[in-house]
């Protein structure tokens, strides 16, 4: 059953720091005044920085890394929280997505949580045309990407040992009308192709469910054969991060399963797909 009550897994870049350094405090036993003191900050700073109401300064960054030994963890989030919104899309479209994107072609499971569009590893090249056309590219650029995430797929899908790939879609996210009909006729033509391939699973949240985990956002989790750490990916707004912390890590994998277990079927979601593809002009 999904939790309630405060969710500890924000995608706010910000709130998300927060997160992990409350779930650190908690599991530690400390009140916020006691970290405080131990950290040399008031509890009430800590407080704020725990809710995102204070943006962390590079100093706390340091010293959250020097007290809880997470080598640069912090002071990467940190870093990304200061970083300036890009004026224009560029290849990749967000920061932090190159890094991701050499560990996902060398993952052996891919787990995927996606709330708003198709996953792109599953898009097709009408439907990524259609998402990444805007006002702020020119073709050439719209093109550019298109090609780019068609190279990715051809990269993770087409390879000789091809990862497992386990994707839960929200309902909402296929619902979404963001190409035209055919393009989304198309779209879910190709879903349903996928399904058949033996190293694919996708499974659907449905939309009447409520409130339920993966309202926080999408995400993405890798893991790896010969004994490799997991990995964790996050996207807020414009940046994207490489979560390679063990314990944060660990949250998502636990998210993941929380949102699985509230997902259809595999048989009801390949239902779903065939009613939205025949109700599709």
């Amino acid at each position: 059953m999904a939790r309630r009550g405060r969710p500890l897994y924000p995608f706010n870049l910000r709130t998300y720091y927060g997160a992990q350094l409350r779930k650190r405090r908690e599991a530690a036993g400390f009140t916020m005044e006691e970290l405080g003191d131990k950290m040399g900050y008031t509890g009430s700073w800590i407080g704020a920085v725990e809710l995102g109401d204070e943006k962390p300064s590079a100093k706390f960054a340091e010293d959250c890394d020097t007290y809880w030994n997470t080598g640069t963890f912090f002071h990467d989030l940190q870093e990304a929280i200061e970083r300036p919104n890009p004026g224009r899309t560029t290849i990749p479209s967000v920061p932090g997505f190159s890094k991701y994107l050499q560990h996902e072609a060398e993952a052996a499971f891919v787990r995927k949580y996606e709330a708003l569009l198709v996953a792109g590893l599953l898009q097709t090249e009408d439907y990524i045309r259609a998402v990444c056309t805007s006002d702020q590219r020119t073709p050439r650029e719209t093109e550019a990407m298109v090609r780019s995430r068609l190279e990715r797929q051809g990269q993770v899908l087409g390879r000789d040992n091809p990862p497992r790939v386990f994707i839960i879609q929200s309902e909402h996210s296929l619902r979404a009308r963001v190409a035209p009909p055919d393009v989304m006729k198309a779209q879910y033509a190709h879903l349903l192709d996928l399904c058949t391939r033996p190293r694919i699973h996708l499974q659907v949240v449905p939309e009447d469910l409520g409130y339920h985990d993966g309202r926080t956002g999408s995400f993405t989790v890798l893991s790896f054969d010969r004994g490799a750490h997991d990995l964790a990916y996050i996207e807020a707004g414009v940046h994207g991060s490489v979560v390679e912390d063990p314990q944060a890590v660990a949250s998502f994998s636990e998210l993941y399963e929380l949102i699985r277990n509230v997902a259809m079927s595999t048989g009801d979601t390949l239902n779903l797909i065939t009613a939205l593809m025949e109700s599709t002009p």
